[in-house]
C-alpha cells in the first residue's frame, strides 16, 4: 500500500486532561508531535493535514457509516472530505456509480491537486 490515512482520535477525558496541561507542558507536547510529524513528512510521506472537530462519532462498516454521514449532509455540503468519504463508503458497498459521483464531487470542491490526483485515482479504481 502506497497511501494512507492516519486518525487521531482522544477520549473527551484525555482532550481535557490535555486542557489541564501548563503551557510549558502543553508546547512540550506539541514539540513532540511536531518532531514525530516532521520527520515523516522529511521523508516525502506526508501529503497534508486537516484538523477534525472534537466531537465525533464511532461507526463500524460502511453501511454504518453511510447512515452517519446521512445526518451530516447538510452542514456538510460544500465539504470536499464529507464528499470523499461518502464516495470511499459507497464503493465499499458496492455502489460504484454513486461512489463516482460523490468523488466527481469532492474533486469539485477543493483546491488541493494533491487531493485532486488522490481522488482521481479512486475513481480510476471503481
Amino acid at each position: 500500500m502506497d497511501k494512507f490515512m492516519l486518525i487521531f482520535h482522544n477520549t473527551r477525558s484525555q482532550e481535557d486532561s490535555f486542557a489541564e496541561l501548563s503551557a510549558e507542558a502543553i508546547q512540550a507536547e506539541i514539540a513532540k508531535w511536531n518532531t514525530w510529524i516532521g520527520g515523516i513528512a522529511a521523508q516525502g510521506k506526508f501529503i497534508l493535514t486537516e484538523g477534525l472537530l472534537p466531537s465525533g462519532k464511532t461507526v463500524s462498516g460502511a453501511e454504518a457509516g453511510l447512515l452517519a454521514l446521512e445526518s451530516l449532509a447538510d452542514s456538510l455540503k460544500t465539504n470536499y472530505l464529507h464528499h470523499a468519504v461518502k464516495g470511499d463508503l459507497l464503493a465499499r458497498t458496492g455502489q460504484k456509480q454513486a461512489a463516482q459521483i460523490s468523488l466527481e464531487r469532492a474533486i469539485s470542491l477543493t483546491s488541493s491537486e494533491v487531493e485532486k490526483r488522490l481522488l482521481s485515482e479512486k475513481i480510476s479504481q471503481l
